[in-house]
């Protein structure tokens, strides 16, 4: 009884997410811990710094976090937030304590009436605070402390007898910018009059009123000498400023166009970054302004100075940007994804995430969890994803720029029985990555790309210098950025399943076009031959079934294996030389791997074929439905889903257009998809409807036959004290299990079952009696990433993705610790 507790009670236990948030909505840098922290729509907060150092939060109602600032050196922040059905607002406080966030909130008094703008007044001698704009044109100032408003600067003082022109609902304060150099305060009012308040002497030092929409307003990161300003018609000015008695502005550029004047997207945020570490050079940066005719689709970022200028863009929107304070690296929140650009590096190079990995870089079609690594294997992985990254030309090599707990290690406890653990995940593009699991960060090991194992491979080009604009040009100097891709050329890349074995470091991938590989870890680089394929026919038994005298269809066309000899880095490469077909080249729903036997199990939607890569033979091949089933499922493509999400018909939609016209031909043995056949290998979602007991499937309605195989696995089990046999389970989804027997002479262990279900549930059996000991519900029933995406390790750690396909949430059966966890305030008082 007391272990059915303990099992009951794991999802209390050790819950983390890795990878990006989803509805990322605010993004802030403290350069002086070394600090990054992002704000959610959804309440979300998280805080990370050097590499296991990391800390997470969740606001009470699940209020849309409007902005998030950090008070410098304090580790504080200060949020504001909203609730999406209400608009009701409130402020927050945020304040890091040990290893957990301390989050305290207020709601603002009715006086404030609704918060349009906020800034950190940050003043090392003095008191700071936080100022906030409201729509009524009025300042108030928060102590950070108590959480207390005041008042700080009313609307008629701010705008003097400007005041006047502005209707009641004109009023509101559009943008704050503050700098502690000089304690001056830049107030933009309606989009339209941009204010320099003076703090110190609390009064009005400079207005004027602009002739085009205002955007932002911002100091130089370094003296705050200069001013940018950026315009709702996609230009910019840059303002130098001398104060004593009175301040004078002077305009060193007026109104630029950078990339010509008609039609230009909005400038949506300017700044001017001085690099410290290059000669106090100035770097301009800003959000938007591209010509409407031929980017204005595109989400950018352009970086320029003296010598290089380069358009960065991104495959998602972008939500906001900061820089470290000496103009070291810049810090770029997309939609879908973080990007960190090196400034010191003179080609601007990206830096490798250590954290926030955008996991949905291409959308993650399958994963697997592996426990007990060896560490052999685990090392031989983590040498060959070192020599991939300093091999690859796309990443910046220098250290990762946020330093905070740089150095420190875990607690001695944390580290105790450490096991080796690596999640895989299988992608959409046909890609493989190796992740390092047994961390607070979920941080990528190796990358190895399938598609290179298929004709038509080529390897992604590596960035390039930033160039030298060139004025005549009518188009910007693009640059890929980012890791997120929107599309996949060929869905028969995608990975369906995926096998591991952690003894030996062999890979096997299923994929969506009927191929199996299985891989090897391989030390050295080496230049291998076309892989010799094994083809499996799965329907030859039907070819003259008499009910279809015409024979089923063939099914869709597999993807053409290389032709030419290509050489493999060291990481892994495909084994025994050979590779799996099958025809038809339907995808693949389930895996498992013997490697003491060379035999791997595939098992597909209507049965399971078992196949020896050594002998290059069929040991096995058995299929479970009837033959006029059999030629429903192949003449319909496979397409079993009844029902098809908005969603997914709009993605396919914008497949359509992307793509380019395809001329209608008969499909061959090998080559290019067909336009019928990208759309049927598209992944489809089934409304989940009752079906009533002792109920009959229909293929041609759609149903899913029993015969679908779900799961594969070579389990060793023990008949008597000397004797040891290795068993295949074969379960369908119709609830049968085959059970064949591979008999080895070894010693004894004792294991359990645990079986995932369709329904968000965890059974765990007996594996003497198959008596039920406990079910765990680890989801709700309804929530289909998660249930599709489970995978449970051996050592009883269970991974599944959030909504949106950006997170993993952890959780585990058995008492864990933080997965070393550093915490470099521990010993701090930061209050």
């Amino acid at each position: 009884m007391e272990a059915h507790k303990r099992l009951a009670q794991f999802f209390e236990v050790c819950l983390m997410c890795h990878g990006f948030p989803q509805k990322s909505n605010c993004l802030s840098i403290d350069s002086e811990l070394g600090l990054l922290a992002i704000g959610t729509k959804d309440g979300r907060i998280k805080i990370v710094g050097s590499e296991n150092v990391e800390w997470s939060g969740h606001l009470k109602l699940c209020s849309n976090i409007k902005s998030l600032q950090f008070v410098p050196d304090t580790g504080s922040l200060m949020l504001v937030s909203e609730e999406p059905s209400s608009a009701t607002q409130s402020i927050h406080r945020v304040q890091i304590e040990n290893d957990k966030l301390d989050i305290q909130t207020v709601s603002p008094p009715p006086f404030l009436k609704k918060i349009n703008s906020s800034c950190v007044v940050f003043r090392v001698a003095r008191k700071s605070f936080f100022l906030l704009g409201t729509i009524s044109g009025n300042l108030y100032n928060l102590n950070i402390s108590t959480l207390h408003a005041s008042d700080f600067v009313v609307y008629d003082d701010l705008m003097g007898e400007d005041g006047n022109e502005l209707e009641t609902s004109q009023r509101m304060i559009s943008y704050l910018n503050y700098n502690s150099l000089n304690d001056l305060l830049l107030v933009v009012v309606n989009n339209i009059y941009l204010i320099v308040y003076d703090i110190s002497r609390m009064t009005v030092a400079y207005r004027i009123k602009s002739k085009y929409p205002i955007t932002t307003a911002e100091f130089d990161s370094s003296d705050a000498s200069m001013i940018v300003i950026a315009f709702e018609n996609g230009s910019y000015s840059i303002y130098k400023y001398s104060y004593t008695d009175q301040l004078i502005l002077t305009p060193l550029l007026n109104d630029v166009y950078l990339y010509g004047k008609e039609s230009t997207t909005p400038i949506k945020k300017a700044s001017l970054m001085i690099n410290n570490n290059q000669n106090e050079e100035e770097t301009l940066i800003f959000i938007g302004g591209m010509p409407e005719s031929t980017c204005g689709e595109k989400y950018t970022i352009t970086v320029k100075n003296v010598t290089s200028h380069v358009a960065f863009d991104f495959d998602s929107p972008i939500v906001d940007f900061e820089y470290m304070i000496d103009g070291s690296a810049l810090f770029v929140l997309c939609e879908q994804e973080l990007v960190v650009i090196d400034l010191i590096d003179p080609e601007w190079k990206p830096f490798p995430l250590p954290y926030l990995y955008p996991l949905h870089c291409s959308p993650i079609s399958c994963s697997n969890l592996i426990s007990n690594v060896r560490e052999n294997v685990y090392l031989a992985l983590c040498d060959a994803g070192i020599q991939q990254l300093t091999q690859n030309q796309m990443f910046s090599l220098r250290q990762w720029p946020l330093m905070c707990g740089y150095g420190e290690r875990p607690k001695a406890a944390d580290l105790e029985n450490r096991e080796c653990t690596i999640l895989i995940t299988g992608h959409e593009d046909g890609s493989i990555m190796f992740w390092k699991a047994n961390s607070v960060n979920l941080k990528p090991l190796l990358i190895y790309r399938s598609a290179k194992d298929f004709e038509g491979y080529s390897e992604p080009n590596p960035a390039t210098s930033p160039a030298e604009f060139d004025e005549d040009s009518e188009l910007p100097p693009l640059r890929k950025a980012g890791l997120f891709e929107t599309f996949c050329d060929d869905p028969r890349f995608a990975i369906q399943k995926l096998a591991f074995d952690e003894k030996t470091g062999n890979l096997v991938i299923g994929g969506r076009g009927g191929h199996v590989i299985v891989y090897e870890l391989n030390s050295v680089t080496a230049k291998l031959d076309p892989l010799t394929v094994i083809k499996v026919d799965m329907i030859e038994a039907v070819q003259n079934y008499q009910g279809n005298p015409k024979g089923p269809r063939s099914g869709e066309a597999p993807l053409p294996p290389r032709k030419m000899p290509i050489s493999y880095a060291v990481g892994i490469r495909p084994s025994y030389q050979c590779m799996i077909q099958l025809k038809p080249a339907v995808p693949i729903h389930a895996l498992a791997w013997n490697s003491e036997n060379d035999t791997v199990a595939v098992g597909i939607e209507f049965g399971y074929v078992v196949c020896d890569l050594k002998e290059k033979q069929i040991t096995l091949k058995n299929s479970l439905l009837p033959a006029e089933d059999i030629i429903e499922i192949v003449n319909n493509d496979g397409q079993l889903s009844r029902f098809k999400s908005v969603k997914k018909t709009i993605r396919q939609s914008f497949r359509r257009k992307k793509r380019p016209m395809a001329i209608e031909a008969t499909i061959p043995e090998m080559g290019e998809p067909s336009s019928s056949m990208i759309e049927n290998f598209r992944p489809t979602e089934r409304e989940i409807v009752a079906r009533p007991k002792n109920a009959t499937y229909n293929v041609s309605k759609g149903d899913t036959p029993p015969s679908s195989i779900r799961m594969l696995r070579f389990l060793k089990h023990n008949f008597g004290f000397e004797k040891e046999a290795t068993l295949l389970f074969v379960g369908t989804s119709g609830g049968r299990v085959f059970i064949y027997q591979i008999e080895k002479n070894r010693g004894a262990t004792e294991q359990f079952l645990a079986v995932l279900t369709h329904r968000g549930e965890i059974f765990i059996f007996s594996p003497w009696n198959l008596k039920k000991l406990v079910k765990i519900q680890f989801t709700k029933c309804t929530d289909g990433t998660a249930i599709n995406s489970a995978s449970l390790a051996k050592d009883g750690a269970l991974f599944w993705l959030r909504p949106g396909g950006s997170e993993f949430q952890r959780a585990a059966i058995s008492a864990c610790s933080n997965y070393g966890l550093i915490s470099p305030f521990r010993d701090r008082n930061l209050v």
